[in-house]
């Protein structure tokens, strides 16, 4: 049962008067709009009488008078929802008072429009948000990676649209199973998408390369980037010779410690692009890359091919024990391990292993190993701070045995205390230790 209580009902039970809503002003203008509506012959001269547009009352100045650089009437269009044209029959003409808070409105606006001008610029002082200015702001990126998954979410949605009408289409136009046949291998599908899907993942599309043999899906394409008998680009550092300029740009980064793009959420930074967009993905939760088996996501697509192995049959079989692998490498290990016997002995307490893996394992747990502690497993960028630390120590140390005991009878090598610590790796550049030829000047 439902109880309405009125403003009567609620001043008798708790004795309070509610006051009447209407106002003096309200009353004189509703009687000013009714002397307005009984006259029969005012919608012929509302346009020619000085009537104020916004209240009916006596006007002073028309709609066509300019404030803030702009007309009245551009005004009013420009705050509120009304349609004003100078050739309509309703009145031109303000009154002093509405002018007034046309003007309060307008400088309102303006205020506005001028503190948002400033707070975005505070954000992004590069200039238009909309502008690339990556990777000094990581608002930028954000937005970066919202757009592309606007452009993802926007792609997918017309694909099934288009899907859709293409189902339609042939259930009106073709009642009729209408089948597509793979001419290499004699396939037959019910639709070309299907079909196209087939060519593309199949081997029925490669062609053989008549130089060396491989499939491939273009001939042109392949003998353009591996026969091509053009002049070679070769790297001035190491002599490594490419194809293409592009790839010998970005092979040169190895030899240089310049890292142009840092993450704004934590220490890292990248000498490429690519492995910066990788690595924000940790932080914006974002697996772009999906298994087509299983409902499992990834954020890079080498994760995502070895994770296609376990979808796979055991395809490597040993020939002494008969035990399948799925890839050549885990078969090369189970040899080694089971076959000729070859231990990985543990530097710590001596201990045999089967197993690479197996003795980090017990190194990380028994002797307190770093799980990185190793060639190759930490960023680039922190091989090169670990190794300018390394020098910089064995800088000091020197310098403070120079001081403790000067010899100036024979001038050390600075090679002899850095090139033990020194190593070549795959990820990051050999550091050359930085002498100070001042001291044995």
């Amino acid at each position: 049962m439902t109880v309405y209580l009125t403003k009567a009902m609620m001043s008798k039970l708790n004795k309070v008067s509610y006051p009447n809503m209407n106002t003096p002003d309200d009353d004189n203008n509703s009687d000013h709009w009714d002397k307005l509506t009984m006259d029969s012959k005012v919608g012929l001269r509302l346009s020619k009488e000085m009537i104020c547009r916004v209240c009916a009352r006596n006007g002073c100045l028309p709609l066509s008078t300019k404030i803030y650089d702009c007309d009245i009437m551009g005004a009013i269009r420009s705050l509120t929802n009304i349609n004003i044209n100078a050739d309509d029959s309703l009145p031109k003409y303000i009154c002093s008072e509405c002018l007034e808070s046309l003007k309060v409105a307008m400088r309102f606006k303006k205020n506005c429009e001028l503190s948002d001008k400033k707070f975005r610029k505070i954000l992004n002082p590069m200039g238009d948000p909309l502008l690339h200015s990556y990777p000094y702001s990581k608002h930028d990126f954000q937005l970066i990676l919202h757009q592309m998954k606007l452009k993802r979410m926007e792609s997918e949605q017309k694909a099934e649209k288009e899907r859709r009408r293409r189902e339609r289409l042939l259930q009106k136009k073709d009642p009729k199973n209408k089948e597509f046949k793979c001419s290499p291998c004699d396939m037959i599908f019910p639709t070309k998408d299907k079909l196209v899907l087939h060519r593309r993942e199949r081997q029925c599309t490669r062609r053989a390369c008549d130089i060396c043999g491989q499939l491939v899906r273009s001939i042109a394409q392949h003998m353009r980037h591996n026969h091509e008998q053009g002049l070679l680009h070769k790297c001035t550092t190491c002599g490594k010779e490419f194809p293409i300029v592009a790839r010998l740009k970005n092979h040169m980064l190895v030899h240089t410690n310049t890292f142009n793009f840092f993450c704004d959420l934590c220490p890292y930074k990248s000498k490429h692009k690519y492995y910066l967009v990788m690595h924000m993905r940790t932080h914006t939760g974002e697996k772009p890359y999906k298994c087509a088996q299983c409902p499992a996501t990834f954020v890079n697509p080498s994760n995502l091919n070895k994770h296609k192995l376990t979808h796979q049959e055991k395809q490597f079989k040993c020939m002494l024990c008969e035990k399948a692998f799925r890839t050549g490498t885990a078969l090369w290990e189970h040899h080694d391990a089971k076959h000729m016997n070859i231990k990985h002995t543990c530097t710590y307490c001596g201990r045999d292993f089967c197993y690479k893996s197996d003795l980090r394992k017990h190194e990380i747990r028994n002797h307190n190993r770093v799980k990185r502690d190793y060639i190759g497993g930490e960023p680039t960028y922190k091989q090169v701070e670990r190794l300018q630390k390394i020098q910089e120590d064995e800088m000091e140390k020197w310098r403070q045995q120079q001081i403790t005991e000067p010899n100036f009878m024979s001038v050390p090598d600075p090679k002899d205390f850095v090139q033990h610590n020194m190593y070549v790796s795959d990820v990051g550049p050999i550091i050359q230790p930085l002498v100070d030829l001042d001291l044995w000047c």
